[in-house]
């Protein structure tokens, strides 16, 4: 929130997603001009029905035209969120980019033949998260891969068997390339920036660790295949879970809190992920170096070397309560890890892959992608490609709330016209947290955050608690000003 506005009455999150999409190239400067106006409408109302973002009848039929244009590329739509995203990391200079793939459902009749691991209709993102990793300020999304699947899954049979691991290999186009064009996409645009690559399980790759290693670029991946490893100087090759327990455990213990976990639909799910409540977890930390063999279906023509070194991090329950799995994260990474504190930035580093997770959740549950039943094609990408700013704003909306202590944090009056201003002055007398005479943005945001429910006893404000606040607080101002600035 560091952009001065000019008081024309819009929010200054909403303005600021107007700015963040502005140079879109769609073809015809109509197109561009209605981009910035689907901005506005998404950002003042981003869990609300398309229907009931815009009043008039011709600005919603120019809404639903927009998203069902043909000619309106999805990966245009985001070209300047993107930019943005990378100018934001050249300034931080030291960026964590995090990669996952989450599915989105649709609805049975949506015109998109694609379905996601449970049978049903749908499709899956792969996206890039920027990350601060200092003060974990989310500075955007970097890359963002859309891609479909056969309700059979053809990629895994060959005439009635699975296929062997060299066979998979050579097939063109095959879906665990996107790690990998996701890592190219971020290094080709940030040259000189420190970037460490963070991934989930899905990441844990003989050929994509081959890649990151020759290429130099950092990383930290969960491990996930138990592959046939060695202790530095030994001949014998074990399994990593075999080899694990001679890791060097250092002074430290963590105690986090874990968050609770559902259970899952999908097949196979609750195996790598399964339901638990929420608990306390006191965690110990331990290193070692490994050395990983390749896999025989690999083959050394295609430049694989016969074997990789590697870092590895073990985090672990020893004493989890009756009845619950242990915890345990096991980390590889080409970073160093020698002594005790990198070994916990290690740690600190993965445990910002949640920044992912609540970018898919607020794309699905606070900007209501999930719930808007789109059946058109068109429509279900570009609606997509213009809800993903306004997800990742919840997010940094939520870091500037969090830094309220920031004694250089912007004032206020820099982010809210008059009017907004105004209002929230109002609405926290009301609450019994009035506003100081001089009150910075993450003060103000604060404010707006209790218009949607936040209490300070609950700890720092969601995202979703801001969204709704921004919402409710764009509808104060409109009452504020249909009233002539009267009384509440």
């Amino acid at each position: 929130m560091t952009k001065e506005f000019d008081g024309q009455g819009i929010s200054s999150a909403v303005e600021e997603l107007v700015e963040e999409m502005r140079g879109a190239d769609l073809g015809d400067e109509r197109r561009n001009a209605r981009l910035l106006e689907v901005m506005r409408l998404l950002g003042s109302n981003p869990s609300g029905s398309f229907a009931s973002m815009s009043g008039a009848e011709k600005e919603r039929e120019g809404l639903y035209r927009f998203l069902r244009n043909e000619h309106v590329a999805w990966e245009e739509i985001l070209k300047p969120h993107f930019e943005n995203t990378f100018k934001r990391a050249r300034d931080a200079k030291r960026v964590l980019a995090i990669h996952d793939t989450s599915a989105f459902r649709l609805p049975d009749d949506a015109n998109l033949e694609s379905y996601i691991q449970t049978g049903k209709r749908g499709f899956y993102a792969h996206a890039s998260m920027l990350v601060s990793p200092d003060d974990r300020n989310p500075l955007g999304v970097g890359a963002i891969e859309l891609f479909t699947r056969p309700k059979k899954q053809r990629r895994t049979k060959k005439k009635g068997r699975k296929m062997s691991g060299s066979e998979t290999h050579r097939l063109e186009g095959r879906e665990s390339l996107r790690w990998s064009r996701a890592v190219d996409k971020v290094e080709n645009a940030l040259e000189g920036v420190e970037i460490i690559h963070v991934m989930d399980r899905e990441g844990d790759s003989y050929e994509l660790f081959s890649k990151l290693i020759a290429e130099d670029a950092s990383f930290v991946i969960r491990w996930c295949k138990d592959r046939n490893s060695r202790m530095p100087g030994d001949e014998e090759w074990r399994k990593v879970s075999e080899l694990l327990d001679q890791a060097s455990t250092i002074r430290a213990r963590r105690e986090v809190m874990l968050g609770k976990r559902k259970a899952k639909t999908a097949p196979d799910a609750n195996k790598a992920s399964p339901a638990r409540r929420k608990r306390e977890a006191s965690l110990c930390l331990s290193f070692c170096t490994l050395v990983f063999k390749k896999p025989a279906y690999l083959p050394l023509r295609d430049g694989f070397p016969t074997s990789l070194t590697v870092q590895v991090v073990r985090v672990h329950e020893p004493d989890p309560p009756a009845g619950e799995e242990p915890i345990e994260w096991v980390l590889l990474t080409n970073l160093p890890v020698t002594k005790a504190h990198q070994v916990e930035e290690i740690v600190d580093i993965y445990r910002q892959r949640w920044m992912i997770e609540e970018f898919f959740k607020a794309l699905k549950t606070g900007c209501s992608y999930r719930k808007r039943n789109l059946t058109n094609a068109q429509s279900i990408l570009n609606s997509f490609a213009t809800l993903t700013p306004v997800a990742w704003k919840a997010l940094a909306l939520r870091w500037a709330a969090q830094q309220s202590g920031d004694e250089k944090a912007v004032p206020a009056s820099h982010v809210l016209d008059s009017d907004e201003l105004a209002v929230l002055r109002a609405k926290a007398e009301t609450i019994g947290e009035p506003l100081p005479p001089c009150p910075t943005a993450p003060q103000a945001l604060l404010v707006i955050a209790s218009l949607g429910g936040y209490r300070k006893s609950s700890g720092p404000p969601g995202w979703l608690t801001i969204l709704r606040g921004l919402e409710k607080q764009q509808t104060l101002v409109d009452g504020w000003r249909l009233a002539g600035r009267g009384e509440m």
